[in-house]
């Protein structure tokens, strides 16, 4: 999202960090179930998160639950129906504004001129294909965060209010 409007607005104010990043450590890897060794269920279930998704590569969340085959297919029988409706859009778009302020309030912005980039070396010619890369990976990780949602109130419980219980 901060790429997106370092593009978008590569004229705005500087902004001065006011505290060192924080690098977290992750001490143990996920373990992930590439495509190419997946059992065959699994590929074709990735091969359907794909399309529906429009990627031409699986996040490695879905990799990782492929390590769960049956949690898996639980879960995209769950999700894909949901994707596209007008909640789901409703929601997907509320995420993606949600990315967009919260850009704003990073201590560092991006300044991403065209000036700026060529000095740096790129291409004007590259100019359209970052524009649609960072457009792209903002969909793309709103529409990870939406449903990586879905999967943690699945393994909550459901959607059932406290009230309800």
């Amino acid at each position: 999202a901060a790429l997106r409007q370092g593009l978008e607005h590569p004229e705005g104010a500087p902004k001065h960090g006011t505290f060192p990043p924080h690098h977290p450590t992750h001490p143990e890897r996920p373990i992930l179930v590439d495509e190419r060794i997946a059992p065959e269920p699994t590929r074709k279930l990735y091969d359907d998160i794909k399309n529906t998704l429009g990627t031409p590569f699986l996040n490695t969340s879905y990799i990782t639950f492929g390590r769960w085959p049956d949690f898996l297919r639980e879960y995209w029988s769950a999700v894909k129906p949901l994707i596209g409706s007008p909640a789901y859009e409703e929601q997907l778009t509320a995420i993606r504004q949600l990315a967009l302020d919260l850009a704003n309030d990073l201590p560092e912005s991006f300044q991403l001129s065209a000036a700026r980039m060529e000095k740096a070396g790129v291409p004007k010619d590259e100019f359209p294909a970052i524009s649609q890369t960072t457009t792209f990976f903002l969909d793309l990780l709103s529409k990870q965060v939406l449903n990586m949602t879905v999967a943690k109130i699945g393994l909550a419980g459901g959607a059932q209010s406290s009230a309800a219980a």
